[in-house]
C-alpha cells in the first residue's frame, strides 16, 4: 500500500502488516448494489415453500423514530410460512458520498397459515437514519429526498415512501475520534462512488427540520468519591460505600491485581508449568486468589479476601458454554429472527447459571468483511444493523437469567492472520486502517446495539491495531466513545493474550481498558512499571478497579 512502518508507529519489527479497509463503507451488498455488480444470491435472500404479498401500510416520524407497519399475507393455497420484512434506506449523496441503499430494520412473521395477514411494525431510532460527517464530527441528515425500500432481500423490494429533510439536521454532536493518520489519507484511494439520487414516484411521507429533531446528548460520567478506608465488599453491596469510596482504600499492588486475570498469566494454565497465580503483599502473603467454585485460572476475577471481594468466572465459546452444540452466529444470523436469538440467548444464560458462568464470552459482532476471515464463522453478518439487533437480543436473552455476555472483539477484528504480533518472528501486530466514519457506521455499529440494551456489563477489545493504536490501549475506543458516548458502565477486558505483541498493561488501563487477561504476575508488573513510570496514574487503577466490581456486584457471584 506505500505506508510507512515509521509513521504508523510500527518500529523495530521485519513486518508490519496491515489490513487496510479501501472499500470504506461500501462492504457487502453496499458495494454490490452501489457498483451495479450482479449477483446470484443477494443479502437478505431467503426460500419458502409459500408465496407471500408484503405491503407497507404507514409509515411515520415521532420522538425520534421512524415507523413503519407493513402487512404479510401469505397467499399460499397449500404452505403455512413464515416470512421476514427488510427495510432500506437510500440517503442523498450530498457533501457525503451514500451507498444505493442500506439496511435500517427488519421484522419476522409468525408462522401464518394459508390466507393468513399478520401487520408487523419496524421501528427505526434517528441515529441510523444519519450519516457521520467527519468533517463536523457530527452525526447529520443531509437536505434532499430519503427514500424507503421495502421487501424480502435487498434487490427484492419496493419502494414504500420518502421522506424529506429540509435543511441539515445535526443528530449528535460528537468529536473526532480514531481518525486516520494524515500520513496515510493521501496515499490510501478508497471506494468513494455516489449512488444516483434518488427519482421516486413514492408518496412523501412527511417532512424533517431539525426542530423535529432532538439532538442526542453524551452521558455523564459518575463523580468519584473520597476513599473509605476500613470498608467491606459487604458494604458495598449494602450501598453504604460507593464503588470508587471502596477501592480508593486499596494499595497500589492490590489496585494493579485487580487490573488483571487472576492465573499465571499464560493461557492453558502456563502450557503446564507451576507458575504463580499472583503477587505477594509486603509480609509475602498472596494477594489474589480465586473464591470461584469451578471458574479456572486464566478465565476468573481476583478475589482480594481482606476486603471480601470475590472472584468472578468467565467461559469462552462461539457456540455457547460447552452444554449444548448450538449454532453457530452465521446460521443463527440466517434466520433473521430476534425472537429466536433472545430466545437462544436465555437457553445459553441457563446453561451458564448450570456452570457456575457470570459472563459468557460471545457474541463476536465483528462483521464479514471478507469471506477469507479466519472467525467469519463465529460473526453474524456483513451488516451492522443485523449483527446488532440480534446481538442486543441475545444479551437480553442472558439477562434474563442474570447472567451477562460479553461482546468481541472491539473492535475492527476482521483479519485473524496477525491479529496479535510475534516477538519471535519479529512481526507487529496488524493494524486495521480505515476512516473514522466506515469505524463509525460499520465496524462499532452493532456494539453499541449490544451495549445500548443496558444488559452488557462486560465488553472485550481485539488484539489488533486501530490506525496505529492497539485497541485495548486506545482511549478513544474504550473511554471516549464507549462510556462517553455509548454510556458502557461495566468492566473492558482484553482478548485472551499470551504476552507476545500486544497491548501493554499499563497502556491499557490508561485507555481505559480496565483488565488484562489472563494477565497474572507478568502484566502485573507492567501496570506497576507503568505506574513507576508515570505512564499510568493511581487515579486511573482506581476506575478501572471500581469498573470491574461494577461488574463483579451484578454477577451471582459477586452478589453471594
Amino acid at each position: 500500500f506505500g505506508l510507512s512502518a515509521a509513521e504508523n508507529g510500527s518500529v523495530g519489527f521485519e513486518k508490519s502488516p496491515v489490513s487496510v479497509y479501501g472499500e470504506d463503507i461500501y462492504v457487502g451488498y453496499r458495494y454490490f448494489d452501489t457498483y451495479q455488480v450482479p449477483v446470484l444470491y443477494p443479502f437478505g435472500f431467503g426460500l419458502s415453500y409459500a408465496g407471500f404479498a408484503i405491503r407497507t401500510r404507514a409509515v411515520s416520524f415521532a420522538a425520534n423514530t421512524l415507523t413503519l407497519q407493513v402487512s404479510v399475507r401469505n397467499e399460499s393455497e397449500r404452505f403455512p410460512g413464515k416470512e421476514v420484512v427488510q427495510a432500506y434506506l437510500s440517503a442523498p449523496s450530498g457533501r457525503l458520498n451514500q451507498p444505493y441503499q442500506r439496511l435500517i430494520g427488519f421484522a419476522k412473521t409468525q408462522t401464518l397459515a394459508c390466507g393468513a395477514e399478520e401487520t408487523l411494525e419496524i421501528t427505526v431510532p434517528v441515529e441510523d437514519l444519519a450519516s457521520y460527517d467527519m468533517d463536523t464530527s457530527a452525526w447529520i441528515l443531509e437536505p434532499g429526498a430519503y427514500l424507503l425500500r421495502v421487501g424480502n432481500s435487498s434487490r427484492d423490494t419496493v419502494e414504500a415512501a420518502q421522506f424529506m429533510v429540509e435543511e441539515q439536521i445535526v443528530v449528535q454532536q460528537l468529536q473526532r475520534r480514531l481518525s486516520m493518520k494524515d500520513c496515510n489519507a493521501g496515499k490510501l484511494t478508497l471506494l468513494n462512488r455516489a449512488a444516483p439520487a434518488a427519482q421516486s414516484a413514492a408518496p412523501v411521507a412527511f417532512r424533517l427540520h431539525q426542530a423535529d429533531v432532538t439532538a442526542l446528548t453524551c452521558p455523564v460520567a459518575p463523580a468519584v468519591e473520597p476513599a473509605a478506608a476500613g470498608s467491606s465488599w459487604q458494604d458495598v453491596l449494602a450501598g453504604r460505600v460507593s464503588l470508587s469510596a471502596f477501592v480508593g482504600q486499596m494499595t497500589d499492588d492490590e489496585l494493579a491485581v485487580l487490573c488483571n486475570g487472576y492465573g499465571p498469566g499464560v493461557p492453558f494454565g502456563g502450557f503446564g508449568a507451576k507458575l504463580p497465580a499472583t503477587i505477594n503483599d509486603a509480609e509475602g502473603n498472596p494477594i489474589g486468589s480465586n473464591t470461584h467454585p469451578s471458574g479456572h485460572l486464566g478465565y476468573v476475577s481476583p478475589a482480594l479476601a481482606r476486603y471480601g471481594v470475590p472472584s468472578a468466572c468467565y467461559q469462552d465459546g462461539p457456540t455457547g458454554v460447552g452444554q449444548t452444540a448450538w449454532p453457530t452466529e452465521t446460521v443463527l444470523a440466517r434466520t433473521w429472527n430476534r425472537d429466536l436469538l433472545r430466545a437462544f440467548g436465555e437457553a445459553v444464560g441457563r446453561e451458564c447459571e448450570t456452570a457456575h458462568v457470570d459472563s459468557w464470552l460471545a457474541p463476536a459482532i465483528n462483521l464479514q468483511r471478507a469471506i477469507l476471515c479466519g472467525r467469519d464463522f463465529e460473526y453474524f453478518s456483513e451488516d451492522p444493523i443485523l449483527s446488532g439487533l440480534l446481538a442486543a437480543e441475545e444479551a437480553l436473552g442472558v439477562a434474563e437469567t442474570g447472567r451477562t455476555v460479553c461482546p468481541k472483539h472491539f473492535a475492527c477484528n476482521e483479519q485473524e492472520t496477525y491479529r496479535r504480533g510475534s516477538e519471535k518472528k519479529r512481526i507487529d501486530a496488524c493494524d486495521s486502517v480505515l476512516t473514522e466514519r466506515a469505524a463509525r457506521e460499520l465496524y462499532l455499529k452493532p456494539f453499541e446495539k449490544a451495549v445500548k440494551t443496558g444488559a452488557v456489563h462486560a465488553i472485550m477489545t481485539s488484539f489488533n491495531k486501530i490506525n496505529g493504536t492497539f485497541a485495548g490501549g486506545n482511549a478513544d475506543l474504550c473511554t471516549g466513545i464507549l462510556r462517553g458516548e455509548w454510556g458502557f458502565d461495566g468492566v473492558v477486558v482484553t482478548d485472551w493474550g499470551d504476552m507476545d505483541v500486544v497491548v501493554d498493561g499499563a497502556d491499557a488501563v490508561r485507555a481505559g481498558n480496565d483488565v488484562v487477561m489472563p494477565g497474572g504476575p507478568p502484566v502485573i508488573a507492567q501496570v506497576q512499571r507503568g505506574l513507576a513510570e508515570g505512564r499510568v496514574s493511581r487515579a486511573e487503577m482506581e476506575l478501572a478497579a471500581a469498573h470491574l466490581r461494577r461488574f463483579v456486584m451484578q454477577t451471582p457471584s459477586g452478589k453471594g
